[in-house]
């Protein structure tokens, strides 16, 4: 069963990187950087392992209403710009990786150092 487990994890772990990576791409423009991290790997007690991943564009930003809401299933932002790059969306994408994430005792946030956006 543990093995299981591992490969349950790897593919939540797919599905968290694939909608961040998108969306990175998604409200980036052309040339713009996106940056992706992993820290060393920490050990924790009952030998379960700690990551932490980020993923960092250039995008537009969002205003404080929407880092509010940003989580919330069918999100959309009320910035205009930010809507016209995002016209195919159903807006879970954010909402399911954070689920995933707390499904393995993780979570997903914003980075409170971020304020910037439309």
């Amino acid at each position: 069963m543990p093995e299981m487990k591992v490969e349950i994890d790897k593919m939540r772990c797919q599905q968290i990187f694939i909608n961040l990576i998108s969306n990175a791409i998604k409200f980036s423009k052309p040339y713009d950087k996106i940056r992706i991290s992993v820290e060393q790997p920490i050990l924790l007690a009952d030998n379960k392992w700690q990551f932490v991943f980020r993923v960092t564009d250039q995008g537009m930003g969002l205003n404080e209403t929407d880092r509010k809401n940003l989580f919330q299933p069918h999100f959309k932002s009320s910035c205009a710009a930010n809507r016209q790059a995002n016209t195919n969306s159903n807006g879970l994408g954010l909402n399911v990786s954070k689920r995933l994430a707390k499904l393995m005792e993780g979570d997903l946030y914003l980075s409170e150092s971020y304020h910037n956006g439309c």
